[in-house]
This record gives C-alpha cells, sequence and structure tokens, in this order.
C-alpha cells in the first residue's frame, strides 16, 4: 500500500504507525543516496532520530 502525506515526515510516520496498528516501524538510519551513505561519518539522519524518540512501538533501523 502506498500513500502520500504531506508535513513533517516523522510525524507522518508515526501517525501512519498508529492508524494502521503497526507493532514495528523499519526504516533506514538515513535517507541519503548510496554515494552521500558511503562517505557519511556516523549516526542518524534527523527523521529516522525523531521517530526514534517519539515511537511508542519499537524501531528497527536497516
Amino acid at each position: 500500500m502506498i500513500r502520500l502525506v504531506q508535513g513533517d515526515p516523522a510525524d507522518a510516520i508515526l501517525d501512519m504507525a498508529a492508524k494502521e496498528g503497526a507493532d514495528l516501524i523499519v526504516m533506514s538510519p538515513r535517507g541519503l543516496g548510496f554515494e552521500k551513505r558511503a562517505k557519511a561519518t556516523s549516526g542518524m539522519g534527523s527523521v529516522t532520530n525523531a521517530v526514534t524518540q517519539n515511537a511508542e512501538i519499537p524501531v528497527q533501523i536497516v
């Protein structure tokens, strides 16, 4: 299922997870393309960080 939503990405992910009754959120650590990801030093992107800090269900980073 694909849905297009507007607004803050982290809020949209958390809202959709709640509406769908999800029991797990799976996301990447950063929203970068392959070249930028290869050059990235470390850490999570701002959206991933916001989701992990505010989710009421487990978040798996892959």
